[in-house]
């Protein structure tokens, strides 16, 4: 159990000391990477913040990480933070932040999964993206060649959650934040009720939600142009 005998007790501190992030931690599932025991004793009492960095309100069973491409964004507990998917395609090894992920959970319930980590998180981890110029569409090249693309989609995942497309909206942040480039993209997005009902296991999110994006912005006036049969490619990798 490395990594649990440290990080229970501060883990169970957040509950007692912090009425608003209890109430907030109502999520069907969990997940929390535990530094090592090595970890607290060499770091000493950690703060309140820093223990918010090592949980996602989101159900991570090691089969979703090896659908995540390097760069996507995982949001913890910590506001405005998220950790980094960092695993490369030539490592076998899942790592977040440069950090390995130990692949066997060192607790799992079905509602709170726990990875080992040997270090702390760093919330100032920034992630360096590979230059992808090489692989520009030349198809897309002219129609978003002004296009000025964020690693936030703050605003998009509001509108998405307001508009009854929530379960999308999740997915936005979390696995395309890495893979934007100036080609930009397109979202054919999903209403809820048609996820949820058609879908029961949550292993199966990522590679439909990716199945709905284009890698490349189209306009509406660019689509309707389009003729019958024309094919686009998608971003399932």
């Amino acid at each position: 159990m490395e990594g649990v005998l440290y990080f229970k007790p501060h883990f169970e501190q957040l509950f007692k000391e912090h009425g608003n992030f209890s109430k907030n931690f109502q999520s069907p599932s969990a997940t929390v990477f535990a530094p090592s025991d090595s970890s607290f004793k060499k770091s000493g009492q950690p703060s309140l913040d820093l223990l918010r960095y090592h949980l996602v309100m989101l159900p991570l069973p090691i089969q979703s990480f090896r659908r995540l491409p390097a760069g996507a964004k995982l949001p913890t507990m910590l506001p405005g933070q998220s950790l980094t998917v960092t695993t490369s395609t030539s490592d076998n090894a899942i790592s977040l932040n440069n950090i390995k992920i130990n692949e066997l959970p060192i607790y799992d319930d079905g509602v709170l999964l726990v990875y080992g980590i040997d270090r702390f998180f760093d919330p100032s981890f920034q992630y360096q993206r590979p230059n992808s110029n090489s692989n520009l569409n030349p198809s897309c090249s002219a129609v978003n060649r002004t296009v000025n693309s964020s690693d936030s989609f703050d605003q998009e995942i509001q509108m998405l959650k307001t508009s009854g497309y929530s379960v999308m909206a999740s997915f936005l942040g979390m696995q395309l934040s890495g893979d934007i480039s100036q080609n930009g993209i397109t979202v054919f997005a999903l209403a809820d009720e048609n996820v949820i009902n058609r879908l029961g296991v949550f292993d199966d999110y990522p590679s439909v939600f990716r199945r709905h994006v284009v890698p490349c912005k189209f306009l509406w006036n660019k689509l309707v142009d389009f003729v019958d049969g024309t094919e686009l490619p998608i971003n399932l990798k």
